[in-house]
């Protein structure tokens, strides 16, 4: 495969995403091998670039659930190819007078200085465990300077788009973290494709493995473009990991305990490292076991 710059490898992606994005409502397997086709791409960027790698993989997943979705409920051309481009689920979009959200930029520099301090603190070469607790850190201000800017531009420009993220931190269980607060895009679209299909069958413990497991192949491939076969298990294995933790505190009774947000936030930290370790490495601070 010709290795291409991070932007080309973008350009390219986004152009085979369009045309499935186009091709998929009406000739379903056309549609589905330009979509292959763009999930290719990001290993035509080169191997070194451990982080034009991760972006490129990380833009694909979005790209890839929104084609699915039109798959799933078509919709007119125009309207699906501004889903395929944007960041949240326009869906969800109302329009309202155009403002400056001063909170959200406020929210948004402060997430930015906390996530600067954090990767300092990792990339300062300090222990293992001290890099791992700042990478947390990291996931989650850039998570929220994501969230808060998007929806800062588009309050601009007229729309109020629903939160991505909701106050995770706020969490009392797991099964709320995943599924209320933490990357409300990817958990509608897991509830939409796997969960409620099987749940309105009767199998809702059936529809919750799926979910899990497919959020665990989206991660896999995020992680396998950058970091190879062994990163991808650690990043597939963590998802997979929560998705054992939901099964476990539902048969707790976890939600009713006085010890549900400890809980929370010690199996969410224990299991953490599967999910933080391969972003160290795709940052080039900690390159994974066995590397």
């Amino acid at each position: 495969m010709p290795q291409l710059p991070v932007v080309a490898a973008l350009a390219i992606q986004l152009a085979l995403a369009a045309l499935a994005n186009l091709l998929v409502a009406r000739w379903r397997l056309p549609g589905i091998v330009a979509l292959a086709a763009s999930m290719l791409a990001p290993w035509a960027i080169p191997a070194e670039d451990m982080g034009g790698r991760a972006v490129a993989t990380l833009f694909e997943a979005v790209w890839a659930l929104k084609v699915i979705d039109q798959a799933r409920a078509p919709r007119a051309l125009g309207e699906a190819m501004l889903h395929l481009v944007a960041i949240v689920d326009l869906r969800r979009a109302r329009p309202v007078p155009p403002a400056v959200w001063f909170r959200g930029i406020a929210w948004a520099a402060a997430a930015t200085a906390v996530a600067t301090v954090a990767y300092l603190v990792a990339s300062s070469g300090s222990a293992l465990a001290p890099q791992l607790l700042a990478a947390v850190v990291f996931a989650y201000a850039v998570a929220d300077v994501v969230d808060r800017t998007v929806r800062s531009i588009f309050r601009l420009a007229g729309f109020e788009v629903e939160a991505v993220q909701r106050d995770p931190v706020l969490s009392r269980t797991v099964t709320e973290f995943w599924g209320r607060r933490w990357n409300g895009l990817v958990h509608r679209w897991l509830d939409a494709t796997f969960f409620r299909p099987l749940a309105r069958r009767g199998f809702p413990h059936a529809g919750l493995v799926a979910a899990f497991v497919a959020s665990a192949a989206l991660h896999a491939y995020i992680a396998i473009v950058p970091l190879g076969l062994r990163g991808a298990a650690w990043m597939g294995g963590f998802f997979l990991v929560q998705g054992a933790i939901v099964f476990a505190e539902r048969q707790l009774g976890v939600a009713a305990k006085p010890w549900a947000r400890a809980w929370t936030v010690t199996v969410l930290l224990a299991s953490s490292p599967l999910f933080t370790w391969p972003l160290l490495a795709v940052l080039g601070l900690r390159p994974l076991p066995g590397d």
